[in-house]
């Protein structure tokens, strides 16, 4: 079992060496590849696909994403979340990633995998399964990744970035990133929700954030609790974990983003936040630093979020909950 440091290590030396990138690409390829089935792209889209399509299909009920444009930060090595943004009905998604992970291979496995879960997955995004079956078969005949993309309308910018996209105040209908906010310095979380503001159209574009809640690395090193990471004052964490490695964590807690939304003029449409039992207990019991004293057991023992925000704010006194059905 890999220890944490030793993860922590490995990622800071793939970062800076010469073709870190490309190594690091290997090594996805090969954890996600039929000689491990548990982690392959198949399973991997499986157990992504309900959440993902239920924050979307949430999404419909807050703006109409038939012929939608979105921004999109943060493709990743899995780009689930953007094609089924595709498959929801958005016109086009300008989806951008720091270095460029998404692969051709890769990408015809995602697809593979959505064809043998189409009634799955048109249930999850909330669309009619003929028209999910339609758009799928629109892109699947692509022999390229570029043709792929170009008939989904995903603009793929990679290296690229967000604050520099060149579009136009108030162009875009929706600005989403799936588990990308965590891994932000802190700095650029401001930057990129003040960048949405300018971008989405006023009053009914849509700021979408979901959040990763858990120390990361708590999955592999199982002598690590979730959510023991909160015991680090940020002095200690950056010199551990963030100092000269890529791969940041920010341990961004829910209300951290809600607070900065607010103060960049956003109103709260609706927030989620899901636990563990007995974790705000187990919350109780830990030396937190200072930073997240002021939050609630529960608040603190999120493993994940999910937000819903538009700009200019509205007058509003609550923060609603996530429609039930």
């Amino acid at each position: 079992m890999l220890n944490w440091k030793r993860k922590v290590l490995l990622q800071r030396v793939l970062s800076r060496i010469p073709f870190g990138e490309q190594f690091n690409s290997c090594l996805q390829a090969v954890k996600r590849s039929p000689l491990f089935p548990d982690l392959g792209f198949a399973a991997e889209t499986r157990d992504r696909l309900v959440p993902v399509g239920r924050l979307i299909r949430t999404l419909s009920g807050f703006l109409p994403l038939e012929g939608a444009t979105v921004v999109e930060v943060g493709t990743g090595w899995v780009p689930l979340p953007t094609v089924l943004l595709y498959l929801a009905g958005a016109r086009v998604i300008h989806t951008y990633d720091i270095v460029r992970r998404v692969r051709w291979a890769a990408l015809r496995r995602i697809l593979q995998a959505l064809r043998g879960s189409v009634d799955a997955c048109a249930d999850a995004i909330g669309q009619p399964r003929r028209t999910v079956d339609q758009r799928l078969a629109r892109i699947e005949g692509a022999s390229s990744l570029e043709q792929m993309l170009d008939l989904a309308g995903i603009r793929y910018v990679a290296p690229g970035d967000v604050l520099a996209t060149g579009l136009p105040d108030g162009s875009i209908d929706l600005f989403f990133a799936y588990s990308v906010f965590e891994h932000l310095p802190m700095e650029l979380v401001h930057a990129f929700i003040e960048e949405a503001g300018r971008l989405l159209r006023p009053g009914t574009g849509r700021f979408c954030a979901a959040l990763d809640c858990v120390d990361n690395f708590s999955r592999f090193d199982k002598s690590l609790h979730p959510l023991d990471y909160l015991t680090y004052s940020d002095a200690e964490w950056n010199r551990l974990v963030n100092d000269r490695n890529r791969y940041h964590f920010n341990r961004l807690r829910s209300q951290e983003v809600q607070e900065i939304l607010r103060g960049r003029g956003a109103a709260i449409d609706a927030v989620r936040e899901e636990s563990a039992p007995g974790y705000a207990e187990y919350v109780k019991g830990l030396a937190l630093d200072a930073r997240f004293r002021r939050f609630t057991p529960e608040q603190n023992a999120a493993l994940s979020t999910e937000i819903v925000a538009c700009f200019p704010a509205r007058a509003t006194s609550e923060v609603p909950s996530f429609p039930t059905s």
